[in-house]
């Protein structure tokens, strides 16, 4: 199987003695990334023109989207902003069935559930920040866990253990109750999609995007199903979903949410904390595009994508909301110095079909 070479990215602690090449090796995808971007950029809005804008974001950004959309109304009086925040997959059904929310511009939390949009073209979009999938564990339970295994503990295998009692793994541990692990329903939530899709690929370990002959293979067929029957998807936000792990320890083992979601885990479990990404990971771009058909309103999104992309925002983005930056000219946040990561960047399909139909298989629908 034909693969592509891992783009290393790492996120530098102040102590490491990592080589800044793997840095720049990130600061490349961000510059090859950001080329479209820059025509945005440059455009010349005039600050006199009137229009409503309606902004669909995915919820992932809520916080960061309200702490800055102050200062645009600010910067532009005559721009008028509604702001609607949904699940990424509902956001892009909403939109494939007649833009029942009249949105002016949509950003899904990645160009795979942007791909549900029936008229989606990742040329007509830019990204605004970056959250990688991660899966997250509790270390003390990880270590037992990886002496069962006599291997890592990561997304290729975490189906082996899943669901099993912590009695039948380590007797001693049995007070645990079950291993369970979860991410969120891949239909209303984008981490769910984004850990399938990323757990299809692990099965090809392949980076190139996956065929219709591919996903039509039994045993790829049986795996997915098996890693769908065993693991808990049930919840329809990630940001709940990583609350409930943060609260409640004995709730999951293990969960796969954002890598800007881990900085408030931290907080509370600091060592105790293992974090890991996915060998082929599908990347969460968070991208922006206009659906609106009118002139001015068209001009007055690209006005407010051009304020999301500037210097002094993306900096509060990351620096605030753990977001990697989506403009190279903005350097990571001090949140995000808590490992070094290699991640495997998949090519995504043209079109939605397969990823739609990779979750029809995991689900036994096939």
């Amino acid at each position: 199987m034909k693969t592509k070479s891992i783009l290393t990215i790492s996120l530098v602690m102040a102590m490491s003695n990592t080589a800044n090449a793997s840095v720049e090796e990130w600061k490349t995808l961000l510059n090859n990334n950001f080329t479209h971007a820059k025509s945005w950029i440059e455009t010349k809005i005039k600050k006199k023109d009137k229009a409503k804008i309606t902004i669909c974001m995915a919820s992932e950004k809520k916080a960061w989207i309200d702490d800055v959309l102050p200062e645009f109304n600010k910067e532009y009086p005559n721009i008028t902003t509604e702001v609607i925040y949904k699940g990424s997959g509902e956001m892009m059904k909403r939109l494939n069935d007649g833009n029942l929310d009249n949105c002016s511009i949509e950003s899904p939390a990645s160009s795979l559930s942007a791909l549900i949009y029936d008229k989606f073209d990742s040329v007509d979009s830019v990204p605004l920040v970056y959250s990688p999938l991660v899966m997250v564990s509790f270390a003390d339970k990880v270590k037992i866990l990886e002496a069962n295994l006599s291997t890592s503990y990561n997304l290729s295998n975490v189906e082996k253990t899943a669901n099993k009692k912590w009695g039948d793994i380590s007797p001693k541990h049995s007070k645990f109750g079950k291993i369970r692990v979860a991410f969120t329903d891949p239909e209303k939530s984008n981490s769910g999609f984004v850990t399938l899709l990323s757990k299809a690929y692990t099965f090809f370990d392949s980076y190139d995007p996956l065929t219709e002959k591919q996903i039509n293979n039994p045993e790829f067929q049986k795996y997915m199903n098996n890693f769908w029957k065993l693991t808990n998807h049930k919840e329809g936000s990630t940001g709940k979903l990583t609350r409930t792990f943060k609260t409640n320890r004995l709730k999951y083992t293990t969960i796969f949410t954002y890598e800007n979601m881990v900085p408030d885990l931290l907080t509370k479990y600091s060592n105790n904390l293992k974090v890991t990404y996915p060998e082929k990971s599908v990347l969460n771009d968070h991208p922006a595009f206009i659906v609106a058909k009118d002139s001015k309103v068209q001009n007055a999104s690209k006005t407010f994508i051009n304020f999301l992309l500037s210097k002094d925002i993306q900096k509060i983005a990351t620096d605030k909301f753990a977001f990697r930056p989506s403009n190279p000219s903005v350097a990571i946040g001090k949140s995000l110095s808590f490992a070094t990561i290699d991640i495997g960047i998949v090519d995504l399909p043209t079109k939605a079909d397969i990823p739609l139909t990779i979750l029809d298989i995991a689900k036994g629908n096939w």
